[in-house]
This record gives structure tokens, sequence and C-alpha cells, in this order.
């Protein structure tokens, strides 16, 4: 088999195709998920939408959308946007999954959900895997004054 030389600026080309490919997708995806009324045909959107925004490393638009999903009047919603935002590829969503686990109405699954991605992603920051103005020390040392379970102390120095 005969390999064709490839110079790096038509890797780069290719890379870059692929990436506006997944663009596409995630604004498809958030077009549909904006103009969807009912509970299942947005967390058959959200669901995917995090997927796409993982393959990518980010989008903004997508945290948007997703955050604006967090205050939804169906709990299955929520869940299924506290799920795409714990699985976000960077830490742009750590303080809102921290604001959500301070909420009142928040199931213990849902705070387990939304610390255990704040955490994960404010612990990328500190190791340096990811680049955010996010200060890992006071974020941590906010988690600690919120924990209130043996579980979610665990959860914080694991």
């Amino acid at each position: 088999m005969r390999s064709i030389p490839l110079s790096l600026n038509d890797v780069d080309a290719s890379w870059a195709e692929v990436q506006n490919q997944y663009k596409r997708r995630a604004d498809l995806v958030l077009a549909q998920l904006r103009q969807a009324t009912d509970a299942d045909t947005k967390i058959s959107l959200l669901l995917p939408l995090g997927a796409i925004v993982r393959s990518t490393g980010g989008n903004d638009k997508a945290l948007l959308v997703v955050k604006s999903t967090l205050t939804d009047d169906s709990e299955r919603v929520r869940d299924a946007a506290l799920r795409t935002l714990a699985n976000w590829p960077d830490s742009a969503p750590c303080l809102p999954l921290l604001e959500f686990a301070t909420r009142s109405d928040a199931t213990p699954a849902q705070r387990e959900n939304a610390l255990r991605g704040a955490i994960r992603m404010a612990a990328n920051v500190a190791a340096g895997r990811d680049s955010s103005p996010l200060d890992p020390l006071a974020f941590f040392r906010t988690v600690n004054s919120i924990v209130r379970t043996k579980d979610e102390k665990l959860m914080l120095v694991s």
C-alpha cells in the first residue's frame, strides 16, 4: 500500500473541516432545542448535544442554552441538562454546577452529579489540564463549606 504524502496544511484543513461539521451539527441541535416545548424532545436533544460538545472541546452558545434548561419545569429535563453540564469538556460550567448544587430543590442525586462534575472541572484547572480564570483553591474552599454528607466530603478529598 502506498502512502500519500500530506502536508501540515492538508492536515490542518481536514481538521478544520471536521470541527466545522461538528459546529454545524451543534447549531442544528441548538436550534431544535430552543424550539422544543415538551420534556421528551428537550431530553432527546440535550444528551446528543453534550456528545457533540465533548467532541469539539466546548461551545459557548451550547453552554448558554443548556444552562437555561437547568430552570426548566420538568425535573427530567433538569436532570438531562445537569448530566450534560457535568460532562462538559472544559471548566466553563463549573460555577453554574456549584450554584445548582446549593439549590433547595436539587435532589440528592442531582446534587451529587453537580458536585462531581464541578469538582472534576476544578481539579483539571488546578492540575493545569484546563486553562480557566477559575481560582481552584477558592472553589474548593466554597465546596468544602457546602458539602453535607460523608459521601460528598469523600468526593471532595478524592
